[in-house]
């Protein structure tokens, strides 16, 4: 009996001691599993930082060193303040900032409308004025020839 319980024990020990190797193997794989994710996400992070870099790098070198900027600029030429004659709505503008232009030169385009409106209402008044003076012209003459009618009537009973 003893012999057995020798062959037992020694069979429970090896048994637990190839279970410990089993689990140590099981352990080495789960690890390596663990760090391939850890790879694997440390690359996909390495790959989306670049590709951000990148399309900085490619915005930099495309528009953002074109730009000028700064708080300290001076101004070497003439800057003159352009004021309309008449008010109106600009339709579109023909010069951008900065262009030199010339006296004469057209800087906008208005809208003819407001002007078209404005100037069919002058029209409109000036015929009414010349209208009224003609009447008033005429009521004018009516009354010079009903003085001289009256006159001469006077001058006759008289």
């Amino acid at each position: 009996m003893s012999e057995e319980n020798n062959k037992e024990t020694e069979n429970k020990v090896e048994v637990t001691s190839e279970k410990k190797r089993t689990s140590k193997k099981a352990t080495k794989v789960k690890s390596s599993l663990r760090m391939n994710k850890r790879i694997r996400n440390l690359v996909i992070f390495t790959v989306i930082l670049l590709l951000i870099g990148l399309f900085f790098l490619f915005m930099y070198l495309l528009f953002w060193r074109h730009e000028v900027d700064t708080d300290d600029s001076y101004v070497n030429g003439h800057i003159v303040y352009v004021n309309a004659q008449v008010s109106s709505t600009v339709n579109k503008v023909l010069v951008e900032d900065t262009d030199i232009v010339q006296q004469g030169d057209l800087l906008v385009l208005l809208d003819k409308e407001d002007s078209q409106l404005a100037y069919d209402k002058a029209l409109n008044n000036l015929k009414n004025q010349v209208s009224e003076f003609k009447n008033l012209n005429n009521s004018a003459q009516q009354a010079k020839l009903n003085v001289d009618l009256k006159r001469t009537a006077f001058e006759a009973t008289g």
